[in-house]
């Protein structure tokens, strides 16, 4: 199954500046160009599957201020898990230093033992337009990254996943802290 939607976090109105744009093709490496790129930058990966070699717990691991935009316009951008890799994308602060001002939008995360999209430690962040499915754990996993939350996904989006919901197929896990959640539609 496929969990698709879109959360967030924050303040909206303080978006991240932009520092450069760095484009990775097919055949680089996604997080080669993440850890090359400096806070606030643009990541912007073209068409076709990453797998990551390295070896970390992350198939991306994301450390600073960024956003991390798959181009899917001529297919999609796919991260599927290489060696050691539980986790699809990471994006990981500490208590003592939040990462903020992330957005990760546009991409199909596959098949990780553990979680597709995680946030730890995360304020002032979008996760919009992902899909995420084949997860052992959770698709989307904003674990101590919230006080405010928004969802907004397309009517027929909610339907297809309560759907899933209703069969056991996703589960909707609850945030840690308080929170406050904005869904709307057209009713």
């Amino acid at each position: 199954a496929v969990l698709s939607f879109a959360i967030g976090c924050g303040d909206s109105s303080s978006p991240v500046i932009n520092t450069a744009t760095v484009t990775v093709r097919p055949g680089e490496s996604i997080q080669a160009a993440v850890d090359a790129a400096a806070p606030g930058s643009r990541v912007e990966v073209m068409p076709g599957e990453y797998v990551e070699t390295h070896g970390g717990q992350a198939a991306v691991l994301v450390e600073k201020s960024l956003q991390l935009i798959g181009l899917n316009a001529g297919g999609a951008v796919k991260i599927l898990p290489g060696p050691g890799n539980t986790e699809g994308i990471f994006v990981r602060g500490t208590a003592s230093a939040f990462i903020e001002d992330v957005l990760i939008e546009g991409f199909t995360v596959d098949g990780f033992s553990e979680n597709g999209i995680w946030t730890f430690y995360v304020r002032n962040f979008e996760i919009r337009n992902n899909n995420v499915g084949n997860s052992d754990h959770v698709g989307i996993y904003p674990q101590l990254s919230a006080l405010e939350m928004l969802l907004y996904p397309k009517t027929l989006q909610v339907i297809a996943n309560t759907v899933l919901l209703a069969v056991g197929t996703i589960e909707v896990v609850p945030v840690e802290g308080p929170f406050t959640l904005l869904v709307w539609g057209p009713k």
